[in-house]
């Protein structure tokens, strides 16, 4: 099997949205290959980088690390809920409100970031 968001409505390893994006990527293919899924996310987070977030005024320096640790919650939140949270996320995260997936993905990157992550890995050899 392939797979399938709990709500039913997302595929692949990227969990792209089958209705958003359907006649522009090939469902079958988001369903079953997982280069093709892969590709198709980070055409998807490319498109909202750079057509909506560069365009918009952050309220950070988007080249120091914490900007860039900022960008990537951005670009999570908008991956996630579309377009539509491009301002919502900014009055969050304003805020210190951020949605709690926001907060774990901020978690898991914080660890990327500082070399953490391999403390929590444990299937790892």
């Amino acid at each position: 099997t392939y797979t399938l968001s709990s709500n039913q409505t997302s595929v692949g390893i990227m969990q792209i949205n089958e209705q958003i994006w359907r006649g522009v990527y090939n469902t079958k293919q988001l369903r079953w290959n997982i280069g093709y899924n892969s590709q198709a996310g980070c055409e998807i987070m490319a498109l909202y980088l750079r057509d909506y977030m560069l365009k918009e005024k952050a309220p950070v320096d988007l080249t120091s690390p914490a900007g860039q640790r900022f960008l990537a919650a951005w670009l999570y939140a908008l991956y996630n809920g579309g377009p539509a949270q491009m301002k919502p996320f900014l009055q969050r995260y304003k805020k210190e409100n951020l949605y709690r997936a926001e907060q774990l993905f901020l978690a898991k990157f914080d660890a990327v970031a500082t070399g953490e992550w391999t403390e929590a890995v444990h299937c790892l050899p």
